[in-house]
């Protein structure tokens, strides 16, 4: 679930409603999972369980009647600090998602970080977490921007470096260009990766 206000909202006022998320990935969204208040609705009603899931958003973990709703939240990738065995917070590594390619880097703490009760991959290992198992690329070049942070925020003018990981499977690396649009700023042969 991409690029929407809310991904999954749980709202009820009569009979207990259950959410069970389990290998999903959510991103790009204000409200990630959500047990929310809604006028026809409003005695929170609502059990929330995650696991082995990613959820990204500004606010990925919300309740509007408090954290109790969330009955268990384990072995997930989230954009916030979340109590439960095995959670991790930071980036899981997708490959491209401004570009809409959600499936997981090589190095990705993602990969076979899910609940070890869960059947394993088809490729015999750990479950990983999110929708798409990682599939390891026979061949590729990855690229990360490790400075600045994802959605850091800068006041103009400023003075700024840029500073990228970058790794082949199958060959070296000869050099990382630097471009604004379609100019190039700058071509760095050797690692660190960085553009002043």
């Amino acid at each position: 679930i991409v690029n929407c206000y809310m991904g999954v909202s749980g709202k009820s006022s009569g009979d207990l409603s259950s959410i069970h998320l389990d290998h999903c990935t959510i991103s790009g969204i204000e409200r990630g999972v959500s047990a929310a208040w809604k006028a026809n609705a409003t005695a929170g009603n609502i059990a929330v369980y995650i696991t082995n899931s990613i959820v990204l958003a500004t606010d990925a973990i919300h309740s509007d009647f408090g954290p109790e709703k969330f009955q268990s939240v384990t072995f997930s990738s989230l954009s916030e600090s979340w109590p439960g065995e095995g959670n991790l917070w930071g980036d899981p590594m997708f490959i491209d998602a401004i570009n809409g390619n959600f499936r997981l880097l090589p190095g990705s703490p993602c990969i076979d970080g899910g609940d070890i009760d869960s059947p394993l991959d088809p490729d015999g290992s750990r479950s990983d977490i999110g929708f798409y198992r990682f599939e390891p690329i026979s061949a590729g070049v990855f690229a990360t921007i490790t400075f600045p942070r994802n959605a850091s925020t800068f006041l103009a003018p400023t003075n700024l470096t840029i500073t990228v990981v970058a790794a082949a499977t199958n060959s070296s690396i000869a050099h990382v260009d630097f471009y604004d649009r379609t100019n190039l700023l700058s071509s760095v042969a050797s690692a660190p990766y960085t553009l002043d």
